[in-house]
């Protein structure tokens, strides 16, 4: 899981970078990063609520 969290903090810098270096959320690398990093997030999120379930 730590490696999926670092992926997804290095995800989250690269969609900030992009959207400073072309000035638009709109952009199609832009968007096709952030939907990628959504699936991340949402993995990640589920990951945790999987674990948390267990610890109860």
């Amino acid at each position: 899981m730590d490696e999926l969290v670092e992926i997804t903090e290095k995800m989250r810098r690269e969609l900030a970078n992009r959207v400073r270096e072309t000035g638009s959320l709109t952009n199609e690398a832009v968007v096709d990063l952030s939907q990628t990093l959504d699936e991340y997030i949402l993995t990640l999120q589920n990951m945790l609520n999987e674990h948390k379930n267990k610890c109860n």
